[in-house]
């Protein structure tokens, strides 16, 4: 059952790719649902809304269920404003005018700080960090980055990278924990498990996201980049351990999701590096934005469509 599967969706990458990156008149496909509530990992003070009695009319735009349906459809995310939001970008590759509009839009759009997934140059020369450095320094909001593997592929060690920020890291933004996460060497070793491990144990917090660059699992097989070749399994049992928020994380070059065990496992690579699936598969330039409201999060997708593609 599995390889019928992969293989239809290879059908599928086949036919879509056979498509040809639209024109500048044509319209883009749009990616699956964009706005996606993320579980509540820890009960919250308020008990949830008791279900309507059974002869009582629904609220006023709301969908019935089909007949003989055994749940109705769950509701939608909550409209309230959200306590405070930040962003998340991934593989933003070099100074671009996508990542100038990137770190622009999120500081108006009053986003408290931005979690960039790594890849943030092509080779990770001294130089490329340093440019990278001055463009996040001049933004209106702070910038926490990852190592990707890129960034340390010049010197094949973080020592670079280090030279401008922590090799792993984590903070607290008020209820929530932010883990970054050091997986750069596509693997991640039992010295970096046991430091998560650690930090998740210590935190108090209630909302907990973990971010990284290599993606513990892919969704559907991608001949350009894997996942992690050694440590997947291991890092996703303790984020259901510690009950996990979600785990951004970025190295394929487009946005999908998927949850395994009820930790939503995001993908977002789409800030700046050439893209590496078709539209239909998520093969779109965009950031996400990540609405924090008590102890519940959900994202949604910034698509940047009529932004400048990054030039070679």
């Amino acid at each position: 059952m599995r390889a019928r599967r992969v293989a239809a969706l290879l059908l599928l990458i086949a036919a879509a790719g056979c498509a040809g990156t639209p024109g500048p008149g044509d319209p883009l496909p749009t990616l699956p649902p964009v706005v996606q509530p993320l579980a509540t990992r820890i009960p919250t003070s308020t008990p949830p809304p008791a279900p309507p009695a059974a002869n009582e009319a629904p609220a006023a735009g709301a969908a019935n269920p089909a007949p003989g349906a055994a749940n109705p459809a769950p509701p939608a995310p909550s409209a309230s404003p959200p306590d405070w939001t930040f962003s998340v970008v991934g593989d933003t590759w070099k100074d671009t005018p996508m990542l100038r509009y990137i770190l622009q839009d999120a500081a108006a759009q009053g986003d408290v700080l931005q979690v960039n997934l790594g890849d943030l140059t092509p080779q990770g020369r001294p130089e490329q960090l340093a440019d990278f450095a001055r463009v996040i320094g001049a933004a209106a909001l702070p910038v926490f980055p990852v190592p990707g593997n890129h960034d340390v592929a010049w010197s094949k060690t973080t020592a670079p990278f280090e030279q401008y920020w922590p090799r792993h890291q984590s903070f607290d933004r008020q209820n929530a924990h932010f883990t970054l996460v050091d997986d750069s060497a596509v693997t991640l070793d039992q010295a970096e498990l046991d430091w998560i491990d650690a930090d998740l144990s210590a935190t108090q917090q209630p909302v907990k996201f973990v971010f990284m660059h290599v993606p513990a699992l892919m969704p559907y097989p991608v001949p350009a980049e894997s996942a992690l070749q050694a440590g997947g399994p291991e890092f996703m049992a303790l984020m259901e351990k510690h009950h996990v928020t979600a785990v951004y994380a970025g190295h394929l070059h487009a946005y999908t999701r998927v949850e395994r065990n009820g930790i939503p496992y995001i993908i977002t690579g789409g800030g700046g590096e050439p893209l590496h699936v078709p539209a239909l598969l998520g093969g779109r330039y965009h950031y996400v934005r990540v609405a924090v409201r008590g102890t519940t999060a959900s994202d949604t997708v910034v698509l940047l469509n009529n932004v400048p593609t990054p030039g070679p």
